[in-house]
This record gives structure tokens, sequence and C-alpha cells, in this order.
């Protein structure tokens, strides 16, 4: 009997033992904490570093299917389409969605592929951002990519990249 004690004593201190010796190697080598969701989210690049909303002046948006473009100017009663002021709101909320556009992940460098991620020019909306006669920022936002990523693919590139926020809640409400 006290042999049979002395085993499950023995199998007891040795299972805490292989127990508190695997905790460890998994503190050491996974070291939690020292990466958290909100640090992974700064450090993804943003598309579009120097890019700052009250830059823009004009802002065209071409929709796919050859549809005609649509401007939209800045003067000093705010932004204006076709004359009538507009939207003003919607495309404020829109610029500071481009001006923290991150890219989540390069999901593509292949040019055949880009219809398949809706950023082509037959099949993509194009938005396109100047100061003045300045270009700053040209590229098309494709397909949802999930719940708050669309593909996007900038003008004279043929990378495509899964970006965050999404653009599309915001370009729908566009007339």
């Amino acid at each position: 009997m006290k042999k049979l004690l002395l085993k499950k004593s023995f199998l007891f201190k040795l299972t805490v033992a292989l127990f508190s010796f695997l905790v460890l190697f998994v503190l050491v080598v996974e070291k939690p904490g020292s990466t958290t969701p909100a640090k992974t989210m700064e450090s993804r690049p943003l598309l579009f570093p120097r890019l700052r909303p009250e830059m823009v002046t004009h802002l065209i948006v071409t929709r796919p299917g050859g549809e005609k473009p649509q401007a939209w100017r800045k003067n000093a009663q705010g932004w204006v389409f076709e004359g009538d002021t507009a939207l003003g709101e919607s495309l404020e909320a829109l610029l500071g969605a481009i001006h923290t556009l991150k890219a989540e992940a390069l999901v593509s460098k292949n040019p055949s592929k880009q219809n398949l991620f809706g950023v082509d020019p037959v099949s993509g909306l194009r938005v396109e951002l100047w100061k003045d006669s300045k270009p700053l920022v040209d590229f098309y936002v494709g397909k949802n990519a999930g719940p708050s990523t669309d593909y996007v693919r900038l003008e004279n590139s043929n990378d495509v990249f899964e970006a965050s926020p999404a653009l599309s809640p915001f370009l729908i409400l566009l007339p």
C-alpha cells in the first residue's frame, strides 16, 4: 500500500513538473501580450501616408461600365456637384476613410487577376483626388473583401491589396 501511495505521489509530482515546464515554455516562446491587435493594426502601412483630407479640392469618381465620371469641386461654400452644393458630410467622411486606408494584405501582383478582384479599369470604381490641377491619389476600389475591407489597386500598379476601412459604404451614398 505504501508503494502504491509513493508511486501515485511520484506521478503527481512528475505531472505537476511537466505541466509547469510546458507553461514556462509557452510563456517564453509565445511571449503573450507582446503584440496586441491594436499594435498590429497600427503597424500596417497607410496606402496614402502624405494625403490629408484638407488638401483635396477635386474628387472624381468613375463608375464601372463606361459611365460619365462624376466630379465634385470644393469651394468656399463646400463641395459642389454639377452646380449644386451637395453631400458635403458624405464626401468628408469618404476623404477621412481614404486618409486612414491601410493595406491589410497584398493579395495579387498578377494583372490578369485584376478582374477577379474588381479592380481593373472595366469593372473597378475609379477614385481620383486632386489638389487644384495636381493629381494626389488615383486608385480603383473593387469587390468587398470582407466585412470591413475592400480590394484596392493603385492606378499604374499591378499590386492588389485588401484594404481597410471599406470604402464601398461611402461610395454607395454618392449619386
